[in-house]
């Protein structure tokens, strides 16, 4: 108990009144409505295929590294 002037007051605590949404949960919550039909109904993209061995390569080695001599 506290000692207030003109009586005596308890201590009470508050806490909250319901769990908070946190990570996916919450992210899911505040996306923006759908209300197009061309949203609701929108397929996923479809990209080409591409074959692998026609691919051009990511990187190419220009020259080696110098070995370092102790």
């Amino acid at each position: 108990m506290a000692f207030v002037a003109g009586g005596i007051s308890t201590l009470r605590i508050s806490a909250a009144n319901h769990v908070r949404p946190k990570g996916a949960k919450e992210s899911r919550k505040n996306r923006p409505v759908k209300h197009r039909p061309s949203d609701k109904n929108r397929a996923p993209t479809n990209y080409p295929t591409v074959d692998p061995a026609a691919v051009p390569p990511v990187y190419t080695i220009v020259s080696e590294a110098p070995k370092k001599t102790d």
